[in-house]
């Protein structure tokens, strides 16, 4: 059983779940057309077809089909996610590899939506969610009474998250990562995603027509025809505004490298294929301007970077949201509005000083 992807037009990709008799398995064909209809993009699309092949092979393994599952199915299948063998050799045998409760959840969410979707067509009677209401001291949006009365659906069954304090980068580790590049392009992109907290997939969609350097501004636009696969995952339009440092950066760039290759709408091109750079174009730089710097390093920990800067500096998460382009405020301020160890310490001396101050003027 593995992941195929198949290409059926100019640009544009599908991945289908092939099972042992070499054929696609066809509910699970099925539901990624769907998907692909809906437009998700294609990151989401192979993802829920891996993690669709995972119960697909449980069920294989168990001799269970996937129209008779109960929840106690359900749990021995988040058992088995969590003791499976990921295809990872250790010396040490005595090393535990497990799933992380987020991965399980991840996988269970794809499970429920294509439970939802078979359930609407009538294909089953299962149901991996239920309906229920927002509780009452739930962050509610300024629209929120349009549709108060709407419930939201819940998986029935998840695992319980450690929360855990984003990573972000402190200054020194930029400025080392920033002096790792090895042209102008890879410095523009470092400092675009430190500057903007734009994704990875948004940045390596951009056009030159989305760059208004006399207005020091970068729209964000949905787009579909990709020839990369990136994707902005909000199909609402953002308007990020930049420094007149960082437009003069896209200049130097544009006026030095862009003649290396073809003329392009794209900004991120590879200079060894002469195409727009992709998804793994740009995880392969990263993996090596980390072993450059001794330090691993990810593009979204920019995007985390940036926003914890701005909590830091003031901003009012509703800012914040507009931003990063967040459909919900709740998301910034669920992810971002942490307080570091240090931020703390910080606090906490300032509040000594001032009280020592004020003891000292009353005596």
């Amino acid at each position: 059983m593995k992941v195929q992807k198949v290409k059926f037009d100019d640009h544009k990709y599908i991945w289908l779940v092939i099972g042992e008799d070499l054929l696609p398995i066809e509910p699970i064909e099925s539901y990624i057309g769907y998907l692909y209809d809906i437009e998700s993009s294609p990151s989401t699309i192979q993802s829920y077809a891996n993690h669709l092949k995972l119960f697909w092979e449980y069920l294989t393994h168990t001799k269970k089909t996937w129209k008779k599952i109960t929840i106690a199915d359900l749990a021995k299948f988040i058992h088995w996610l969590r003791s499976n063998d990921l295809k990872i050799v250790h010396i040490h045998e005595s090393k535990e590899i497990r799933r992380t409760e987020r991965t399980v959840n991840t996988i269970l969410s794809a499970l429920a939506s294509f439970y939802r979707y078979h359930k609407q067509l009538g294909n089953t009677d299962i149901s991996l969610t239920e309906a229920c209401n927002l509780p009452v001291n739930r962050h509610k949006s300024l629209l929120h009474h349009i549709y108060k009365h709407k419930p939201i659906w819940k998986r029935i069954i998840k695992l319980k998250e450690p929360k855990n304090i984003v990573k972000t980068l402190n200054n020194q580790q930029i400025s080392k990562l920033l002096d790792s590049c090895n042209n102008l392009r890879d410095q523009f992109l470092l400092n675009l995603l430190y500057e903007t907290g734009m994704r990875i997939g948004q940045a390596l969609g951009l056009r030159h027509s989305d760059i208004k350097s006399w207005d020091n501004e970068i729209h964000l636009i949905y787009r579909l025809d990709n020839v990369n696969q990136s994707r902005n995952k909000s199909k609402n339009q953002n308007i990020v505004c930049v420094s007149s440092e960082l437009m003069s950066l896209y200049s130097e760039y544009l006026d030095v490298e862009y003649e290396l290759v073809e003329d392009s709408d794209y900004v991120f091109m590879n200079y060894l294929t002469r195409q727009p750079l992709t998804y793994s174009g740009a995880r392969n730089l990263l993996k090596r301007l980390s072993n450059k710097v001794g330090f691993n390093v990810t593009a979204h920990m920019f995007r985390h970077t940036h926003a914890t800067e701005l909590i830091n500096h003031g901003w009012d998460p509703a800012l914040v949201q507009k931003r990063l382009g967040h459909s919900n405020v709740q998301t910034t301020i669920d992810t971002y509005a942490h307080i570091s160890q240090k931020e703390l310490k910080k606090q906490f001396k300032i509040y000594q000083n001032n009280k020592k101050k004020v003891s000292n003027e009353c005596s």
